[in-house]
């Protein structure tokens, strides 16, 4: 069933009649978006970390049910302006793996070559989480 509403979140309830008894069941819809925990995180990294060297990330929690919660991770290429690396020459990718449980393992992966504190001492990246849901789907992202 779907929901039409002009309120920026609505709940749909689906009522069926059978026998004598009614059953009914609440359907989800996408009125949260994905928040990270922190707005910020800060990892260091050793310049000696060999190229596929992987660092935990926190992965951003989604309060919808798992039909409309976080759908995928995407690491931004974006310069920032307060740091002298841009993050398109970061030599990292993102790794994301769900888990049994239903949750998200995120890591930034050192690619080849690795660091060179020479070179840039410092990275500023942004990660995007984005929902499953339909056009009310939210986006939060994370420096």
């Amino acid at each position: 069933m779907v929901c039409t509403s002009h309120m920026q979140s609505c709940a749909c309830l689906c009522v069926s009649v059978c026998c004598g008894q009614v059953s009914l069941e609440l359907q989800d819809v996408n009125d949260n978006a994905p928040e990270f925990a922190a707005e910020r995180t800060r990892v260091r990294v050793s310049e000696g970390s060999p190229p596929g060297a992987s660092i935990s990330l926190p992965p951003a929690r989604d309060r919808d049910s798992p039909d409309n919660g976080v759908a995928e991770y995407r690491l931004i290429d974006e310069p920032v302006a307060e740091t002298a690396c841009t993050a398109a020459a970061a030599p990292f990718d993102l790794r994301v793996e769900r888990q049994s449980d239903g949750s998200d393992d995120v890591r930034l992966v050192l690619k080849s070559p690795g660091l060179d504190r020479e070179l840039c001492d410092r990275y500023t990246l942004t990660i995007v989480a984005s929902d499953a849901g339909s056009l009310d789907s939210g986006t939060k992202s994370k420096n």
